[in-house]
């Protein structure tokens, strides 16, 4: 494959938004007269492909990095938080609090997956809060 200009990678790029590797070779060789197989250009796109991902991954495992240590800490303080409101007076609503700590750690779990930072996750227990004056939820 001929060395493409970084305009002509651009093009590339932006034609195979709507084009085959086909038609891509076709246009190159009506607008430009390079010879360039279908191949070719399916063998650059995916190398570009893997580079862009390669670069955005580690953006944002930077990112999320940087805001992890936060999130854990508003998780702790969120889930003491709804255990008084789900525990405090009238009725224990046990399963608003299941529901609420389930989708407050599958965010997180998220965040960790994709900053590279989990490893296996140990099961977070429910009731590891203070929980002296409240209702037991099970009777």
């Amino acid at each position: 494959m001929p060395k493409l200009t970084l305009d002509l990678q651009k093009k590339v790029l932006e034609l195979s938004i709507s084009h085959s590797s086909y038609a891509i070779a076709r246009i190159l060789a009506q607008e430009h007269n390079l010879k360039i197989s279908p191949q070719a250009i399916r063998k650059f796109l995916q190398s570009a492909r893997r580079e862009r991902a390669e670069t955005t991954r580690a953006i944002v495992q930077e990112q999320i990095a940087r805001t992890v240590p936060r999130d854990l800490e508003l998780l702790e303080r969120l889930r003491e938080t709804l255990a008084a409101k789900v525990f405090e007076g009238g009725e224990p609503d046990p399963e608003r609090w299941y529901k609420a700590v389930r989708e407050l750690r599958q965010t997180i779990e998220a965040r960790l997956e994709v900053s590279g930072a989990k490893e296996e996750v140990l099961p977070v227990k429910l009731y590891d809060f203070d929980a002296s004056g409240y209702p037991d939820p099970e009777s």
